[in-house]
């Protein structure tokens, strides 16, 4: 009988553990996000695109509950569109085409237009004339140009050192101890 109920104790334990754990990780996961939109926001307005993308496409990548995926497709989209326009200007047509394609897959209404008008520019190029023409005729006069700075949101707002998102990690993982959840 003992032997019962210390192993359903150990048992219980162990799910409350793994409970907590999964807790900790989400958090962690949603500070690593901040984190690295932080550091891309600041790229990107620096004018550093090509780090600016990885950090936007690493936040995407650790962001499992997606509650930044607005604001990653956003950065993302809007970096694209700077690369793209960045191989327009180096007449890398192809690359440029590129770039535009992927902003479309993750740009917002308010980008759209940017990432066509550019995409159309590539188009003609490469000699796609009724590629770049349609995607003309859906811009209709918009502007070209993504945001030369990305919008600040409260949780990017204020930089996070490092000392803070770990000093974070311990409150949450004492917390969760303490819990016994």
């Amino acid at each position: 009988l003992m032997a019962c109920v210390v192993g359903g104790g150990l048992g219980l334990g162990a799910l409350a553990f793994m409970k907590s754990y999964e807790r900790f990780q989400v958090a962690k996961s949603s500070e690593t996000v901040v984190v690295y939109m932080t550091q891309g926001k600041t790229a990107y307005d620096n004018g550093d695109y090509d780090k600016a993308r990885i950090l936007f496409e690493n936040a995407k990548s650790n962001d499992k509950e997606g509650e930044k995926r607005e604001q990653i497709n956003y950065s993302l989209a809007a970096t694209y569109i700077q690369l793209g326009q960045k191989a327009l200007e180096a007449k890398l047509w192809k690359d440029a085409q590129n770039w535009f394609d992927k902003a479309l897959n993750f740009a917002p209404d308010s980008l759209i237009a940017n990432a066509r008008n550019g995409r159309a520019q590539a188009l003609e190029q490469l000699g796609l004339k009724d590629e770049a023409q349609s995607d003309r005729a859906f811009v209709n006069g918009k502007s070209s140009r993504a945001p030369d700075t990305l919008p600040a949101t409260s949780p990017m707002s204020a930089p996070l050192s490092s000392e803070q998102v770990y000093g974070r990690y311990r409150q949450e993982a004492q917390s969760l101890i303490e819990e016994g959840d």
